[in-house]
């Protein structure tokens, strides 16, 4: 009977943690495309990036009718207010390249914003964030996508 509460108090924490994690940094698991898909990608991916079709929203990308060194301006003043250190701006580019640390373990991962003017004129956000180590991020770079999209449309 021992080993099998063991075995029990195993499976529950096994399940547990992530699940904890996964709230814990924010990312969206009830949304589009629903639990299931959204916790194997916080599983098995550390890569998390905004490209023009998504199943998951808030990867798609946003659209601005701003000049692009605006948005690329409220990027940056977004990493900095995060305090995310700061790599690189190539303003000429229309791109920076910052570092976040994780809260918990201090893991860094790489955050690289680039702005394309589209075909219809308006300033295009891609961002992509991602894991320096491991093969999940349980949700973290997507979180941060979010917030950092959120902080940049406040400085807009």
């Amino acid at each position: 009977m021992t080993l099998l509460k063991f075995l029990a108090a195993l499976i529950i924490l096994v399940i547990a943690v992530p699940l904890a994690t996964i709230a814990y940094n924010g990312a969206p698991i009830t949304t589009s495309p629903g639990p299931l898909p959204r916790l194997a990608t916080y599983l098995t991916s550390h890569t998390a990036e905004t490209v023009p079709v998504s199943a998951y929203p808030e990867r798609e990308i946003t659209a601005y009718r701003r000049p692009p060194l605006a948005v690329l301006d409220a990027a940056l003043a977004a990493v900095n207010g995060f305090g995310w250190t700061l790599e690189s701006v190539d303003r000429k580019a229309l791109s920076l390249h910052a570092v976040a640390s994780t809260p918990v373990w201090g893991f860094k991962d790489d955050v690289v914003v680039r702005v394309k003017t589209g075909d219809d004129g308006a300033s295009k956000l891609y961002i992509r964030s991602s894991s320096r180590v491991g093969k999940g991020d349980l949700g973290a770079n997507t979180a941060r996508l979010i917030r950092l999209r959120h902080a940049i449309e406040q400085r807009l």
